[in-house]
């Protein structure tokens, strides 16, 4: 993947204000293999498994031998509840408890991200949204200033609780807010473009990897 050396600065109907360098945390160089392991992961944990079935030990009952094991003409049982007679447990069903939770080291994420992120950047799909004063309040003025040729998903990241943001732009199917402390590898690769907006884009350089003590020598 290609480097770049600028990042847009864009209003809320997409047109260009400006640009800024691009830290070193969002040139690097990340494995596909680790996106797409970034990316199970999530779906891993965050899958919510309501089917659920009893094994022959949890099926209430069954505790007394149906008949004695010899001299009755049938063949040997020990239960009642065993998975082959009617009303027993069931054999290899779906549980709805996790048998392991997957993790992925900090490293591991941070990188994922920085590399999900690097390739929006590279096809110029990751943005800087300028801080807007007055902020729609409403979702149909929203909508009216987002640019039309939007195609796919869009995540806007924010500072902090953005509940008033949240709130004005739920009903629009192509958006989706996030506050810049919970941005994942999934949100990223989920969509076709990413807006950071101004006060949270040191929040998430930080997300990516970016050492803090450098940047306030940087400033100073």
């Amino acid at each position: 993947m290609a480097k770049v050396s600028k990042i847009n600065i864009v209003d809320l109907s997409g047109k260009k204000k400006g640009s800024v360098e691009v830290p070193e945390c969002l040139n690097i160089e990340v494995s596909p293999l680790l996106l797409a392991q970034a990316l199970h992961t999530h779906n891993k944990r965050t899958r919510v498994r309501r089917a659920h079935t009893k094994e022959r030990a949890q099926v209430r009952g069954g505790g007394r031998k149906p008949w004695r094991q010899k001299g009755t003409g049938h063949s040997r049982h020990g239960s009642r509840r065993s998975p082959i007679w009617v009303g027993g447990g069931t054999t290899f069903g779906p549980t709805s408890r996790h048998e392991r939770v997957i993790r992925m080291p900090r490293g591991m994420r941070v990188r994922a991200l920085a590399g999900g992120l690097q390739r929006l950047a590279a096809m110029g799909d990751l943005s800087i949204l300028k801080s807007v004063k007055d902020f729609p309040v409403k979702t149909k003025d929203l909508a009216g200033m987002l640019p039309e040729d939007m195609r796919g998903l869009m995540v806007i990241a924010t500072p902090g609780n953005a509940a008033k943001i949240e709130r004005v732009s739920r009903n629009i199917p192509e958006i989706r807010v996030v506050s810049a402390d919970r941005v994942t590898t999934a949100d990223v690769l989920a969509v076709r473009a990413v807006w950071v907006m101004e006060d949270a884009w040191d929040a998430v350089l930080v997300r990516c990897g970016e050492d803090k003590k450098e940047k306030e020598e940087s400033v100073k």
